[in-house]
């Protein structure tokens, strides 16, 4: 089927196609340029939700609040008081009202953030955070890594 001319043919193409300034120069290019634009999204993401930040951490339990208050209140980023965060008590119902009032608070900028701790997350797992713009990495590891010590399922499940 195939012959020696055949190979022949094969072997002169790719030579001539592949030994090529133009096509070693995009195969070594093409990935550096891809790591450069990667790495400066990184750079420009990580100095992204710096500025002064209200953040508001509701919870059901009064346990999990008085476990949150004291941690957030030992973290350097709220005592240099560059986020604000304020942990309260309030049930699933009247969290339901609260909420719509809140909702304008976030979109007109003077909270941040709202993050709602249910008595059901420790079985489902999950809680629930509102804000204007959930693309702030800044925040959302900072919360998460100050969640997640007290309570272990929080960092997985918040962000």
């Amino acid at each position: 089927m195939f012959n020696y001319r055949t190979f022949s043919i094969i072997k002169r193409e790719l030579k001539s196609r592949i030994l090529t300034k133009k096509f070693v120069f995009t195969t070594l290019c093409i990935p550096l340029l891809m790591g450069f634009i990667f790495g400066f999204q990184a750079f420009i993401i990580s100095f992204e939700g710096e500025e002064r930040a209200s953040i508001k951490i509701i919870s059901e339990s009064k346990s999990v609040t008085k476990i949150l208050s004291k941690e957030f209140a030992g973290k350097e980023f709220v005592k240099n008081g560059t986020y604000d965060v304020l942990c309260t008590n309030m049930s699933g119902d009247v969290f339901e009202e609260y909420l719509k009032d809140a909702k304008k608070e976030i979109l007109a900028g003077k909270l941040t953030g709202i993050v709602f701790i249910s008595d059901t997350a420790l079985k489902d797992k999950g809680i629930d955070y509102y804000s204007k713009s959930a693309k702030n990495i800044t925040l959302q590891n900072k919360l998460g890594r100050t969640i997640n010590p007290c309570v272990p399922f929080f960092f997985s499940t918040l962000f």
